[in-house]
């Protein structure tokens, strides 16, 4: 983005802030929710989805909008930002199917053989894109899952 001279303006930078805040708290609460194996904090993740989404469809509405903004490379930096926004929701969706495989432990019935959660788990972890988690607390759940990764 900076070597293409590609500028977020400060309205945009707030926004997709915003966005990757909600996302971060998302993916902490996916894995707290694995962690503890607690179906309600995975209910929380699910819960989540229209806030993402609005966010998500507000930010589509207001990059369509300044597409048309007389500024230099507003294509590219067009491709950019929504390039972001699109990657924030592919990583919500990743907490939510991880949240998802948790909540859905708890309505398998009585003697019925457990879905293979961990593995799961494990997988879509594996498969999420980097996140930057700088505005996670450095003892939190999301770091330690990280380590225990790498």
């Amino acid at each position: 983005r900076i070597a293409n001279g590609v500028s977020i303006s400060p309205v945009t930078e707030a926004a997709i802030g915003e966005l990757h805040k909600k996302v971060c708290w998302a993916v902490e609460m996916a894995l707290e929710a694995v962690d503890r194996n607690s179906a309600v904090t995975a209910q929380v993740v699910i819960d989540a989805k229209p806030e993402i989404n609005r966010l998500a469809d507000a930010l589509d509405t207001h990059l369509s909008q300044r597409l048309v903004a007389e500024e230099d490379n507003r294509l590219e930096t067009y491709r950019i930002e929504t390039d972001m926004v699109e990657n924030l929701r592919r990583i919500y969706y990743f907490a939510k199917r991880m949240a998802k495989a948790i909540a859905e432990r708890d309505t398998v019935p009585v003697g019925a053989p457990l879905p293979v959660a961990d593995d799961l788990v494990h997988e879509y972890v594996m498969e999420t894109p980097a996140v930057d988690f700088t505005t996670v607390n450095d003892k939190s759940t999301a770091n330690r899952r990280r380590e225990q990764v790498n």
